[in-house]
């Protein structure tokens, strides 16, 4: 039993150098490069935007882009503007208040339209911030009702939201 599983694994690092060697893709790199994933993820490049942000100015520059990408795609201009919405409130939210401890981060957006619906996805190395359990936190104050305006209005656009918190990356999802 234990030769047969030596052996096993002996084939399986001999196939992945192979494949590895045969298969090169010059416009891929690293380990995306060997993964067995259509290179879109089955959303044309006309279809999406991908954006790494690192500044205010950066976020606004995306979120006035965001009306047009989605009228061209036929998005109402209602959704179209939802949507410029929450990439400037979310992703400025995560400029302001994530990248505020002096180290290096980094947050990626990628926008697409998928059957109609236009999906938001935010990835960042910040710490943990799950947007949902803070907006049940977060309820309407009447002594201050400006306060966590912004991320009240998203959830209450969102027709979903999901969140994740994996090996130290948040990943926010939402859908318009």
């Amino acid at each position: 039993m234990w030769i047969a599983y030596a052996v096993g694994q002996a084939e399986l690092s001999l196939f992945l150098v192979l494949r590895m060697l045969l298969s090169k893709d010059a416009s891929r790199s690293g380990i995306e490069a060997h993964m067995l994933l259509p290179k879109d993820f089955g959303i044309p490049a006309q279809d999406r935007i991908e954006r790494s942000l690192h500044s205010m100015d950066e976020v606004v520059t995306l979120s006035g882009q965001m009306v047009s990408f989605c009228k061209e795609r036929g998005i109402s201009a209602r959704d179209a503007n939802r949507l410029a919405l929450c990439v400037e409130e979310m992703a400025g939210n995560v400029i302001q208040h994530g990248f505020d401890d002096g180290k290096p981060h980094n947050l990626d957006v990628r926008v697409l339209v998928k059957d109609g619906t236009v999906i938001l996805r935010m990835r960042d190395d910040c710490r943990k911030f799950d947007l949902r359990e803070k907006t049940e936190k977060w309820k309407l104050d009447p002594e201050h009702p400006e306060k966590n305006i912004g991320i009240r209005m998203v959830m209450r656009v969102a027709k979903d939201v999901v969140y994740t918190n994996t090996m130290n990356t948040n990943n926010l999802i939402i859908t318009v």
